[in-house]
C-alpha cells in the first residue's frame, strides 16, 4: 500500500484526477478515496501523548479506535503505513512527523478530483466538481470534457493526470425485482439484446471515455487510464464457462485497452493504459454470485479501492495494456 512518503499515486507533480462511475461500489469507494486523501491536509493532527500514534480518520463513521486493535489493523494490510479498511472508515496509522509530512505533499499533489455520474450529478466541494454524463451518450461527453478543460484553464487546476472508469454491469433488475440482465448459465440463454446492453455498459462505454479523455492527458509525465476490467475476461484462464455476454465483453475490453495503449505510446510515452481487476467485491454486481467465495477473499469496496489505487501507484509504463489485479500481479487475457 502507499506509505505516503511520496507523493500520491506515484506522480511526482501536482494532477487532477477523474473518476467516472461514483453513485456506488468500487468506483464510488475510489472517488472518495481520493477525495479524502485530498483532506488530509486539513486533519486534525492534535495528539499530545508522546508515545501514542497520530490517527488521521476521515470515514463515513467516526467511531473511536482501540489501540488494543492497531497491531491487527496494521498487520491485515501487511503495512504500517498503509491506508486500511475499517467497517466503513478508513485509518492512517503512522507517527506524527510522517503524517505532518504525507499531509502536506497529498495536498500539494492533488488538486481538483471531477466526479462524473450517469444517474445523478455528484456533489461539488472546493476540491471537487460534480459532474453527469452518459457515458453511451457522446453528446455529453462531449459537454463534460470542455466543462473539464474549462475548470482546469480557468481555476488553474493541476493537469488531468489520473482517469479512472468505475462502470459496468453483470446483471440487471427492473422495478419490480424482476431479473431483466442475468448471465447466461447456457448457449440456449443468449440473447442478442442482453448482449447488446452488457457490450454498451462494459466495453462500448469506456472505449467512448477513453476517446474522448485520453487527449486531455498532458503529453510528456506520468499519467494513468485504468478500468475496471475482470479476470473472467481472460480467454486462457477460462475453465468454468457460462456468463457468455459478460466474459466476452470484459475480453472486449481488454483488447481496447490493450490496443488504446498502443496508440497512446506513440503521442504521450509516459501515460499508462490499464485494465483493473479488483478481485471479488461486495457489491451488488457480486451479490447473488458470492456462495462460493472463498474465506477472506470478499473484499469490501473500500478495501478494493485501496488495493487498486495501490496498483495504480506503482503500475510502469511497461505494463501498459495490460490487466492488473489487486494484488499488482499480471492477469492473462
Amino acid at each position: 500500500m502507499n506509505d505516503y512518503s511520496t507523493p500520491l499515486f506515484g506522480f511526482d507533480a501536482p494532477f487532477s484526477a477523474m473518476v467516472f462511475g461514483t453513485s456506488g461500489g468500487i468506483g464510488s469507494a475510489i472517488s472518495q478515496r481520493i477525495h479524502k486523501g485530498m483532506t488530509l491536509a486539513n486533519a486534525n493532527l492534535s495528539d499530545t501523548s508522546p508515545t501514542a500514534t497520530s490517527r488521521m480518520r476521515y470515514g463515513v463513521h467516526q467511531e473511536s479506535i482501540d489501540p488494543a486493535n492497531d497491531a491487527a489493523i496494521i498487520a491485515d494490510q501487511a503495512s504500517a503505513n498503509a491506508v486500511v479498511d475499517s467497517g466503513q472508515s478508513f485509518v492512517l496509522s503512522v507517527n506524527k512527523e510522517q503524517t505532518r509530512d504525507a499531509s502536506s505533499q497529498i495536498s500539494q499533489s492533488l488538486h481538483h478530483l471531477f466526479a462524473i455520474n450517469r444517474s445523478s450529478k455528484p456533489e461539488s466541494h472546493s476540491t471537487v466538481t460534480g459532474l453527469q454524463a452518459d457515458a453511451l451518450d457522446e453528446s455529453q461527453l462531449v459537454a463534460t470534457k470542455e466543462a473539464v478543460q474549462n475548470s482546469i484553464s480557468e481555476q488553474q487546476f493541476a493537469p488531468l493526470r489520473l482517469i479512472v472508469v468505475g462502470i459496468g454491469t453483470l446483471h440487471q433488475t427492473g422495478p419490480d425485482g424482476t431479473a431483466t440482465i442475468r448471465p447466461e448459465k447456457t448457449w440456449r440463454d443468449l440473447s442478442a439484446d442482453t448482449m447488446a446492453k452488457v457490450f454498451a455498459a462494459n466495453t462500448i462505454a469506456p472505449a467512448l471515455i477513453a476517446k474522448h479523455f485520453l487527449p486531455l492527458l498532458p503529453r510528456s509525465g506520468r499519467s494513468v487510464f485504468a478500468v475496471l476490467s475482470a479476470r473472467v475476461g481472460s480467454i486462457s484462464d477460462n475453465r468454468l464457462g457460462g456468463w457468455y455476454s459478460y466474459r466476452a465483453s470484459k475480453a472486449a475490453l481488454n483488447q481496447i485497452i490493450k490496443t488504446t495503449s498502443i496508440e497512446l505510446a506513440r503521442t504521450r510515452p509516459d501515460a499508462i493504459c490499464i485494465g483493473l481487476h479488483p478481485g471479488t467485491v461486495d457489491t451488488g454486481l457480486s451479490k447473488p454470485f458470492q456462495a462460493n467465495v472463498a474465506e477472506g477473499k470478499l473484499f469490501t469496496p473500500q478495501t478494493s479501492a485501496n488495493y487498486l489505487l495501490n496498483v495504480i501507484s506503482t503500475a510502469t509504463t511497461s505494463q501498459s495494456g495490460s490487466l492488473l489485479a489487486w494484488d499488482g500481479s499480471v492477469v492473462p487475457t
